[in-house]
């Protein structure tokens, strides 16, 4: 089952490297467990956020790359850091 995005971060007429720059602090003002879903048109952030995602230590859902729109879209979550939420209390 698939949930809407709890953040939605539109970066579609955002130049490199301003996608990536939103992306990372967006990531770090999301609460863990919440999903962001990121658009844009630069062609480096199939790299980049990825990238981003992984040094954040938050899971890439998915990414999609639409060739109509020359759109990707990216959704991520930001996971539950060891020794915070509800199952460290275990």
């Amino acid at each position: 089952m698939t949930h809407a995005p709890e953040v939605v971060l539109d970066c579609r007429e955002d130049a490199c490297p301003i996608p990536v720059l939103r992306t990372k602090e967006a990531l770090q003002k999301l609460p863990p467990g919440r999903t962001l879903e990121v658009m844009t048109k630069d062609p480096m952030a199939t790299v980049d956020i990825p990238a981003v995602v992984h040094k954040a230590g938050a899971t890439l859902v998915s990414m999609k790359e639409d060739p109509d729109t020359e759109t990707a879209t990216f959704l991520i979550r930001r996971d539950v850091s060891p020794g915070s939420g509800p199952q460290a209390s275990r």
